[in-house]
């Protein structure tokens, strides 16, 4: 269970890496003509929708690197199936840009809700977890 801890931190921790240094070169204008600066900065919008969703990742396996292995597994099985539904929901999300009427809801939108909604239910799966660990060794004792 340890290597599948380790591959978790290192995937998100990599993805947040690379996120960073895109940005990080956008900023800093980089870029030598404008046309690749500009296009450039639309992959790296359209990018952050989909990097906004490893955040939180990042943040919960290190929370869970050092909890038990069953708090990882519940927590990891949730992981496996929220990630694809995310990006899958952000994907088909219709942009608001065109139509009669304009939409509040976009796919950014869409991106920064299902990270709140993932990081509300990785800390309840989390601390459901941490709390049974703890009555089942009062109860042992």
């Amino acid at each position: 269970m340890k290597k599948q801890k380790k591959i978790f931190f290192y995937i998100s921790t990599s993805v947040i890496i690379l996120f960073f240094l895109l940005v990080f070169i956008q900023m800093n204008n980089s870029c030598y003509e404008s046309y690749l600066c500009s296009n450039f900065f639309l992959s790296i919008v359209f990018l952050g929708n989909y990097l906004l969703l490893f955040f939180p990742i990042f943040l919960f396996s290190i929370i869970t690197y050092f909890l038990k292995d069953e708090i990882f597994k519940s927590w990891s099985k949730f992981t496996y199936v929220w990630l694809p539904l995310s990006i899958i929901l952000t994907s088909i999300t219709p942009d608001s840009r065109g139509g009669f009427f304009v939409s509040l809801w976009d796919p950014e939108m869409t991106a920064i809700f299902m990270t709140g909604l993932y990081a509300l239910i990785s800390l309840i799966i989390i601390i459901v977890g941490v709390i049974k660990n703890y009555f089942s060794k009062k109860i042992v004792e």
